[in-house]
């Protein structure tokens, strides 16, 4: 390679450059050292003066220096660097083209591998599907032969079979047939008999579904009687719990007793009680809400007037008389 050939040229080159770059510092100060020998009769502001002209010259002398010597470090650096990317870069180049060449190179070389290893076992696969193929011919032939012989045994077995048994087929139907007109003979006086027992099963519970029927209805008859009675005993025991809120002094709860005894009453049809609870409703309102000036609430509307539509089926006049008494001191709706 031809780096280090450049690298030399450079560090040549850099060397001589700085030297030629060095300021005449020693000309510049034997001048000024002239110049003061020359003027040391003039005043002390003269030499005030050239001092500082003096030390200018220097600073501007140091400052040029360092500018050029910083040019040529830069040129230097730059001319090194810049050889050093294009070197790299060629290295590079030649490189990647080494690399694609070979990188092109394997994969033929793979590719040709591939190839061939599929040839072999393509013609490896052929070779086994051929000797497969007649093995398994041999062994079907094999078996078609044995399969041959056992069903030439199983029709000779079959034959001699039924030889044997058209004889024992026969004899076997002579005896079944006895026997079915020997079932025949008994099975008709069993079925007589059966009839005669059906006709008398069924006369036994024609007469006991007549018996059934009038138990119903005297079932019935009494569960009437029974709810009837149980009814008037409800009407009874509302009239007991009346005379409670009575003498608790709450009309709303003897009101509301009433109309329930009203109801046990109207469902026993009892006209008698149904005419006595209206007599105490219609009481109770005048006595316990008209003297007093109490009002019946509102919301138990409903529930009397239902009750006594049911009642004036059965009393008109007197149902009327009470729901136009309850209509009478109903409390008023409120204003908004």
């Amino acid at each position: 390679m031809r780096l280090p050939f450049y690298v030399t040229f450079f560090i040549l080159l850099s060397a001589s450059l700085l030297s030629y770059a060095k300021p005449p510092v020693s000309q510049a100060r034997e001048s000024v050292v002239a110049s003061r020998v020359a003027a040391s009769s003039s005043s002390q502001q003269q030499d005030l003066r050239e001092q500082n002209l003096l030390l200018k010259q220097q600073v501007k002398l140091l400052e040029d220096s360092h500018d050029s010597i910083l040019a040529t470090t830069h040129w230097a650096l730059g001319g090194v660097f810049t050889m050093a990317f294009l070197l790299a870069g060629f290295s590079w180049l030649n490189n990647n083209k080494l690399y694609s060449a070979d990188k092109q190179r394997l994969k033929e070389e793979l590719e040709a591998n591939i190839s061939k290893a599929i040839a072999d076992l393509q013609l490896s696969e052929q070779d086994q599907r051929g000797n497969l193929f007649l093995a398994v011919d041999k062994k079907l032939e094999v078996q078609n032969v044995r399969l041959d012989d056992s069903v030439s045994a199983i029709r000779t077995v079959i034959d001699d079979f039924r030889k044997q048994e058209s004889g024992r087929r026969d004899e076997l139907l002579r005896s079944v047939e006895s026997r079915i007109e020997s079932l025949i003979g008994r099975t008709s006086g069993e079925i007589s008999e059966v009839r005669s027992r059906n006709e008398e099963l069924r006369s036994r519970i024609d007469s006991l579904s007549e018996k059934l029927g009038a138990l119903q209805d005297v079932l019935s008859s009494n569960s009437s009687r029974i709810d009837k009675e149980l009814q008037q005993g409800a009407a009874i025991a509302r009239e007991i719990e009346e005379h409670i809120w009575k003498l608790k002094k709450i009309p709303s709860n003897i009101l509301i007793t009433q109309l329930q005894g009203l109801s046990a009453s109207l469902a026993a049809d009892d006209e008698w009680g149904v005419k006595r609870v209206l007599a105490r409703m219609k009481s109770t309102i005048n006595d316990e809400f008209v003297s007093s000036g109490l009002k019946i609430q509102k919301r138990m509307k409903g529930l009397f007037e239902d009750s006594l539509a049911q009642a004036q089926k059965i009393v008109a006049v007197e149902a009327s008389e009470v729901l136009q008494l309850i209509l009478d001191n109903l409390e008023e709706d409120a204003e908004p």
